[in-house]
């Protein structure tokens, strides 16, 4: 296994649709406003 340094942190789809959203209370942030970061709707 291997480390990539990335320009930006990213997160695969499945992560984001777990119940609870570990990624939504970590940030503190509701789950619909990552859903528009993690499709990259602007």
């Amino acid at each position: 296994m291997g480390y990539i340094k990335l320009a930006c942190p990213v997160t695969h789809v499945w992560f984001s649709k777990r119940v609870p959203s570990y990624i939504a209370n970590s940030l503190a942030k509701p789950l619909k406003e990552l859903e528009s970061l993690v499709y990259c709707d602007a």
